[in-house]
């Protein structure tokens, strides 16, 4: 998944990894002989609105937060 690629994608450069990672495990599953059921996110609900902000934040400090410590050893 997102694990083989993630310097890519916290640097915003281009890869679909994440992508051919989800197709290969449905093959996988459909060539077991199992019909797999893939679910996609939907929309925002309002009520969770504020959960989201604070996901949001999190999310936005620990990728600060990993960008000083690549930057710290010379990786980026």
């Amino acid at each position: 998944g997102s694990y083989s690629c993630c310097v890519d994608l916290c640097v915003g450069n281009p890869t679909t990894a994440y992508a051919t990672y989800v197709v290969d495990t449905v093959l996988s599953i459909q060539a077991a002989g199992v019909t797999p059921t893939v679910v996609f996110d939907g929309g925002e609900l309002p009520m969770k609105r504020g959960t989201n902000n604070s996901r949001r934040e999190r999310r936005e400090a620990a990728m600060e937060r990993g960008r000083e410590a690549y930057s710290r050893v010379g990786i980026l």
